[in-house]
Protein backbone atom coordinates (compact mmCIF):
# COMPACT_ATOMS: atom_id res chain seq x y z
CA UNK A 1 0.00 0.00 0.00
CA UNK A 2 1.40 3.39 -0.91
CA UNK A 3 1.59 6.39 1.43
CA UNK A 4 -1.23 8.22 -0.37
CA UNK A 5 -3.64 5.37 0.28
CA UNK A 6 -2.55 5.12 3.93
CA UNK A 7 -3.16 8.86 4.33
CA UNK A 8 -6.55 8.59 2.60
CA UNK A 9 -7.65 5.85 4.98
CA UNK A 10 -6.26 7.81 7.95
CA UNK A 11 -8.24 10.86 6.83
CA UNK A 12 -11.37 8.72 6.62
CA UNK A 13 -10.81 7.43 10.16
CA UNK A 14 -10.35 10.95 11.46
CA UNK A 15 -13.49 12.15 9.68
CA UNK A 16 -15.47 9.23 11.10
CA UNK A 17 -14.18 9.98 14.58
CA UNK A 18 -14.99 13.69 14.47
CA UNK A 19 -18.34 13.35 12.72
CA UNK A 20 -19.59 10.31 14.60
CA UNK A 21 -20.39 8.57 11.32
CA UNK A 22 -19.46 5.00 10.52
CA UNK A 23 -17.41 3.96 7.53
CA UNK A 24 -17.15 0.75 5.57
CA UNK A 25 -14.35 -1.43 6.98
CA UNK A 26 -11.15 -1.06 5.01
CA UNK A 27 -10.82 -4.84 4.79
CA UNK A 28 -14.04 -4.94 2.76
CA UNK A 29 -12.51 -2.56 0.22
CA UNK A 30 -8.95 -3.84 0.38
CA UNK A 31 -8.77 -7.52 1.22
CA UNK A 32 -5.07 -7.48 2.04
CA UNK A 33 -4.04 -4.84 4.57
CA UNK A 34 -0.88 -5.93 6.39
CA UNK A 35 -0.41 -4.97 10.03
CA UNK A 36 2.30 -2.46 9.02
CA UNK A 37 -0.18 -0.57 6.87
CA UNK A 38 -2.87 -0.70 9.55
CA UNK A 39 -0.38 0.80 12.00
CA UNK A 40 0.53 3.63 9.61
CA UNK A 41 -3.15 4.35 8.90
CA UNK A 42 -3.94 4.68 12.60
CA UNK A 43 -0.77 6.71 13.19
CA UNK A 44 -1.86 9.16 10.48
CA UNK A 45 -5.25 9.53 12.19
CA UNK A 46 -3.61 10.12 15.58
CA UNK A 47 -1.30 12.77 14.11
CA UNK A 48 -4.32 14.57 12.70
CA UNK A 49 -6.05 14.49 16.09
CA UNK A 50 -3.01 15.88 17.84
CA UNK A 51 -2.47 18.65 15.30
CA UNK A 52 -6.03 19.87 15.62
Amino acid sequence: MNNNKRAKYGDELYEALTSGKTIQPFTERDDDIPIDDAYHISLHMVRMRRSR
